[in-house]
């Protein structure tokens, strides 16, 4: 959702958040994002916090954006407004001046109109900061940050949500600096979701595990959509066939897959998965040990 941020500006300059609040929906994304399902007419009220990070005072602006899902991404629109949502939106404050490291609270409104259809929505709450281009006086480079809003709007209780994990497979490390786990995931529900997680990885034959490893990034998804969540293996390990087990989430819903794995590269020897021969290995030793100690005995008794 941010746009690039600017050479001319300290790095994470601004920061935007959601302070947590009682109520509103049940899923867990709710402590991040505006995530709530309501009657048309109904109002909602939430509070952010605006901070200026940097070690320069900083003038803010604040402001309603329409939002979308695509390609499994949600992002912001530029400019102000653009659909139901940002439109239903107001700030108490549309603009802040911030002291290297003040933080200030500003309250978020969205009124929904008796007339509402039915169906979900999506829209972001933006901070933004902008300053000269370093080399150019005349441009103006821009950094914002936002706080993500998923509206569901009809009678009754909350739309279900769900997803599948409808299948694992392994990407060969060309172009990745890491071969990398994918999972194929269909948003089953009624709401768009975000998806994230883990996979840990155990050897086929042996007891060698590894990760868990993370996600590159969320995953997000309308009803009915389909994505890949990519996950990198940022470690080295033996090539040979691996059990990899998936756990993503959506806030609280969570969901679990398995499948094996090829890795590529040379199958180093895995000692805890390979005890049969390490004991023929001891066992052979043992027995050269007793021969040679036979061997000295007669020897000795020759001489004698």
């Amino acid at each position: 959702m941010p746009s690039p941020a600017s050479a001319a500006l300290d790095e994470g300059s601004i920061g935007i958040a959601l302070v947590a609040e009682s109520g509103g929906s049940d899923d867990d994304r709710s402590r991040m994002y505006i995530v709530d399902h309501v009657d048309p007419g109904a109002e909602l009220r939430r509070e952010i916090e605006v901070q200026n990070a940097s070690s320069s005072p900083h003038h803010i602006e604040l402001y309603p954006a329409a939002a979308s899902v695509q390609g499994g991404a949600f992002a912001a629109a530029d400019g102000h407004g653009g659909n139901d949502l940002s439109e239903w939106t107001t700030l108490d404050e549309s603009a802040l001046d911030l002291d290297p490291g003040e933080i200030e609270r500003v309250g978020v409104t969205i009124e929904v109109p008796e007339t509402a259809s039915e169906g979900e929505r999506y829209a972001a709450v933006l901070a933004e900061v902008a300053a000269p281009h370093p080399e150019d006086a005349m441009v103006q480079q821009v950094n914002r940050v936002g706080i993500r809003a998923y509206l569901s709007v009809g009678p009754g209780g909350e739309p279900p949500s769900d997803f599948t994990i409808d299948g694992i497979g392994l990407r060969d490390a060309a172009g990745d600096e890491w071969p990398v786990v994918t999972a194929e995931v269909t948003n089953t529900g009624e709401r768009a979701l975000d998806i994230a997680g883990t996979a840990a990885l155990r050897r086929v034959e042996g007891t060698m595990s590894a990760g868990p490893f993370e996600t590159r990034s969320v995953v997000t998804l309308l009803p009915g959509e389909s994505g890949v969540a990519e996950i990198d293996l940022d470690e080295t390990l033996p090539g040979g066939a691996w059990n990899a087990e998936v756990t993503l989430a959506s806030g609280d819903l969570e969901r679990t897959a398995a499948d094996s794995v090829t890795l590529p590269g040379p199958a180093e020897v895995d000692d805890g998965g390979n005890w049969p021969v390490i004991a023929l290995i001891v066992g052979i030793a043992a027995l050269v040990l007793i021969a040679m100690l036979l061997l000295g005995r007669r020897f000795l008794a020759g001489r004698s």
